[in-house]
């Protein structure tokens, strides 16, 4: 998953996958932001419907606020 491009679902790039932390509950994907912050969403597939290995792509259909969280 390292290095996949993380997509909007209208196609804008956000950021770059950069590492996923496993979790009891649910898992996080750790996404550099094209600001250069890293933001923390959660791996569940109401925020991210789409993985797509062979496009290198995930679709992150974040809720409104999500990214402003990012450090």
């Amino acid at each position: 998953m390292v290095g996949l491009s993380g997509l909007s679902p209208q196609g804008e790039v956000l950021g770059e996958v950069v590492g996923l932390e496993v979790g009891a509950a649910q898992d996080v994907l750790l996404v550099r932001l094209t600001d250069g912050r890293t933001a923390l969403v959660p791996f569940v597939s109401a925020i991210v419907p789409v993985v797509d290995l062979k496009r290198g792509r995930v679709v992150l259909d974040a809720p409104a606020g999500l990214f402003d969280l990012a450090e």
